[in-house]
């Protein structure tokens, strides 16, 4: 068991996703303690699902936690018991969705939240929707563990979104599958093996099937904590916690140098000459976090001005039309 030393050290991962691992040994966590400590990871506070920890690390202790159950099909059986709640507003905001499609359009672009070097690409092609696992840079054949529970959780995601009944049409997995039996039990499919992806595919009708109106608001509040910025654990650099810190105020508590400071712990002048030796200040941190959290509630769908107002904390929609007005002038 060692790290792939091909994974980038800044490849990360939430400390979420490690938790169903950690859950599986929960009556009997010495079992999984050697591994835990040869991989470094156990010192990690798993309570703090927003914690940074090596992709690297996740992988191989993924595949060495399905060693020790004995269990091949580990990945898949921890995937189809995944909770909305365990991914975070991630998933949520999958809950918050009016169809499967707008549900996968959001993970897909907010992947990136819970585990770097990660992407999910989605496809419509011939009557079907084509959802494609994929690590950027990383062979993927190698941890068929992260694949399977990856595919799973997805599925399991949509289970508690549109209905328990809900099955894919077909499963791919890059790892050969000898006995495909137990996955396809597991995800309610047949399952395909040494293929080109990792890969569900579901009926594209359903997937475009309006099943809830969609509450702006809540949506709004959703997307305030996610993004690169998530992390108020004090992982980072001051920029990035400050960025933190703004995220998890703005539209809810007022974003003062002072407010910030005492959040972070610091004298609110220290704050003040740490930012400017970064070349920056709290001024142009809120702009830049407000001018973000804007396109992201625009890319949702969500247009009415006094909503996207209150989401940034901004008194009425007439302060947010001048402060659009002076961004557009200071480029």
């Amino acid at each position: 068991m060692q790290i792939d030393p091909d994974i980038p050290a800044n490849a990360i991962v939430r400390a979420a996703v490690l938790r169903p691992i950690l859950g599986h040994f929960a009556a009997d966590p010495e079992r999984l303690a050697p591994a835990l400590a040869a991989l470094g990871l156990a010192e990690i506070p798993f309570a703090d699902g927003y914690a940074q920890i090596g992709l690297g690390a996740y992988l191989a202790l993924f595949e060495e936690a399905a060693r020790l159950s004995g269990d091949p099909f580990l990945g898949a059986r921890l995937g189809t018991a995944i909770r909305p709640g365990d991914l975070g507003p991630v998933g949520l905001l999958f809950l918050q969705s009016a169809s499967i499609w707008r549900g996968l359009q959001r993970l897909s672009r907010l992947t990136a939240a819970l585990q770097s070097r990660t992407e999910i690409r989605l496809r419509r092609e011939d009557g079907s929707v084509h959802v494609e696992y994929h690590m950027i840079g990383i062979d993927a054949g190698r941890y068929p563990q992260d694949a399977a529970f990856s595919l799973a959780a997805i599925c399991q995601l949509i289970r508690s979104g549109f209905g328990p009944g809900w099955a894919p049409e077909e499963v791919h997995l890059i790892q050969p599958v000898p006995c495909p039996d137990p996955l396809e039990r597991l995800f309610g499919a047949p399952v395909l093996g040494g293929r080109d992806a990792n890969r569900i595919i579901c009926d594209l009708r359903e997937a475009d099937r309006v099943a809830r109106r969609e509450d702006g608001d809540l949506i709004g509040v959703i997307l305030r904590h996610l993004g690169q910025h998530m992390m108020a654990s004090g992982a980072g650099s001051l920029v990035d916690r400050v960025r933190g810190r703004i995220a998890e105020r703005l539209g809810r508590h007022p974003v003062t140098l002072a407010a910030i400071a005492d959040d972070l712990g610091v004298a609110p002048r220290s704050l003040q000459r740490r930012l400017a030796a970064d070349g920056t200040s709290l001024g142009a941190l809120l702009t830049q976090e407000r001018r973000a959290l804007l396109s992201r509630l625009e890319s949702e769908g969500i247009r009415d001005r006094a909503t996207l107002a209150r989401h940034l904390g901004y008194a009425d929609a007439t302060v947010l039309w001048r402060a659009q007005r002076g961004w557009r002038q200071g480029g």
